[in-house]
């Protein structure tokens, strides 16, 4: 899918106890194209269009499945929501906000696919196999029963 066919809007908090400087790195080390809009009320504005950094940080962190229960979530008519930690964002890491203490970044990705868009963002491919490696996976959530071991 090219990048064109989307618009990213994104906004996040600047709080007193960080820089301007580095909130605008952890945006454009995940939306490399970003371009800022002045801060207004304390919250800095950019727009991109290009999702093939972000595409590449959920492969690299090897996140895609995770990824994608995140972006299927965060359909709505017209476009994805989500919000993305600013801390792993300034180390160019992928981290879906938790309304940590420095405030998210906001993504709406606008598009009139959304569901195709995110099949792309997570798809795998025939080498993401780990070298005919077994992953080791935990307990499916049917055999979670809810109780820590102790």
């Amino acid at each position: 899918m090219p990048s064109h066919d989307v618009q990213i809007d994104l906004e996040a908090p600047v709080r007193p106890t960080e820089g301007l400087d580095k909130v605008k790195t952890a945006i454009k080390n995940i939306f490399p194209d970003a371009v800022f809009e002045k801060v207004e009320d304390e919250v800095l504005r950019a727009t991109a269009n290009s999702l093939d950094k972000f595409k590449e940080r959920l492969a690299a962190q090897a996140i895609r499945d995770a990824s994608r229960r995140v972006l299927l979530r965060g359909i709505r008519p017209g476009h994805i929501y989500f919000t993305l930690a600013k801390q792993p964002a300034f180390v160019n890491r992928v981290n879906f906000g938790e309304d940590g203490p420095l405030g998210d970044i906001v993504v709406i990705i606008r598009t009139d696919d959304p569901e195709p868009l995110v099949n792309f963002l997570t798809e795998k491919h025939e080498h993401d196999h780990h070298a005919g490696r077994p992953i080791a996976s935990g307990p499916t959530s049917d055999e979670y029963d809810g109780h820590l071991e102790e």
